[in-house]
């Protein structure tokens, strides 16, 4: 895998953050409705906040509770999920590991409800049992 990652080892009961930018590039507008949960495979959504401004330049601690917002052709949001893994992710290998790249966003266009995989801007890798041979 090439690009940059976000590493965490797994451990039981913990959370894990990220953020990612939703834009929307069309023409029309549309109204963000959040992440779709169903399609978040090993995760569970526990808090979504939203924050106009990108990270670059605002603390997380500024955001504010996730509400559908609309987004107008051009303008982008910051979202920051709290995830929690549903149990271990077990292998037999010496270093498992699942890896997402991407989160499931349901949005709506003209009344029309709709799926897209966003790709976040580092691949959340988690390791269950890290060692000599973990390559990501």
């Amino acid at each position: 895998m090439t690009g940059a990652f976000v590493r965490y080892d797994y451990t039981a009961e913990r959370s894990y953050e990220l953020y990612f930018a939703v834009r929307n590039p069309d023409r029309l507008p549309v109204r963000i409705d959040g992440i779709d949960e169903d399609r978040l495979p090993g995760l569970r959504l526990e808090r979504l906040t939203m924050m106009r401004e990108g990270p670059g330049c605002c603390a997380a601690e500024r955001a504010t509770p996730f509400r559908p917002v609309r987004l107008d052709a051009g303008e982008e949001i910051y979202l920051f999920a709290t995830l929690r893994m549903d149990g271990s992710p077990a292998s037999a290998t010496a270093c498992a590991s699942q890896v997402w790249s991407s989160v499931p966003v349901r949005f709506s266009v003209l009344g029309t409800t709709r799926h897209q995989e966003v790709p976040l801007l580092a691949t959340l890798v988690i390791r269950s049992a890290p060692g000599t041979a973990c390559t990501v």
